[in-house]
């Protein structure tokens, strides 16, 4: 991925079904910089080193990101269904886009160079990941024709919205929110969390997917934890003594500062 990257300025994947995890995370190491290593000969201990950062683009009909690192590195775009009526030819496609790539260049052109004066506009005292980069967008905000704050305002709307959609499909984040609607607070282990969240129901132990355990309960609890913190409820461990090897599980409701 890393070499493909290095032969072009944007790094695109078409159509996209499914990611494996080592894309995923090649994905985010590209937003910041990869570096990739390998032999340059099989013969002598030579290395050859790459190093690239490239912006990526993908399509999916539906949402391939998943983890949640990978979401806040992104920009989602829902794009409008193209009917039968408003179908075009490659032909008459191309004639659009040289039509209007002179304009398209020149408002480009006009964001990078309110980026580089807006040198003296200061960062917000939140900033997502890839601060750079939002910082940049931020300086050249009047230049794109956004009211000033409205980039990170939307771009954290999305980020929360991702993070409830991974919450909607995943059984255990659900029951953790229906646990913690009304409460301010829940203490304990593990197997009193897994007790609780199954209920007298079988049902849900029989649900796609859902932990046979506490140690698959606190693997699958570790995976959400950045969602359920998006959504506002604070997850962590601790040991009532040094002595007890039981760790107590602590979740928490809490309120955003900025909101």
């Amino acid at each position: 991925m890393a070499i493909a990257a290095r032969n072009g300025w944007l790094f695109g994947l078409d159509n996209v079904t499914a990611l494996p995890a080592w894309a995923k995370d090649s994905l985010c190491r590209l937003s910041s910089a990869e570096v990739s290593r390998a032999r340059a000969k099989y013969t002598d201990d030579g290395e050859s080193v790459i190093v690239v950062q490239r912006p990526v683009m993908l399509t999916a009909v539906q949402s391939v990101l998943g983890r949640s690192d990978l979401r806040d590195r992104s920009l989602p775009v829902h794009c409008p269904r193209i009917t039968q009526d408003c179908r075009l030819t490659e032909e008459e496609v191309k004639k659009e886009v040289a039509t209007y790539a002179p304009a398209i260049l020149g408002f480009l052109l006009n964001a990078v160079s309110a980026t580089l004066r807006g040198t003296c506009i200061s960062a917000p005292k939140r900033l997502p990941r890839l601060a750079d980069f939002a910082m940049r967008v931020i300086r050249a905000e009047s230049a794109l024709e956004m009211e000033p704050g409205s980039f990170l305002q939307t771009l954290n709307s999305q980020i929360q919205d991702c993070h409830q959609e991974e919450l909607d499909i995943c059984p255990v984040g659900q029951r953790v929110i229906q646990l913690m609607n009304g409460r301010k607070e829940w203490r304990g282990t593990c197997t009193e969390l897994l007790d609780e969240l199954e209920g007298p129901d079988d049902r849900v132990r029989r649900v796609r997917g859902w932990p046979s355990g506490p140690a698959a309960l606190s693997r699958r609890l570790n995976g959400i934890e950045p969602h359920l913190r998006a959504v506002g409820i604070e997850l962590s461990r601790a040991r009532a003594s040094a002595k007890q090897r039981v760790r107590t599980l602590v979740m928490k409701r809490f309120q955003d500062e900025e909101e």
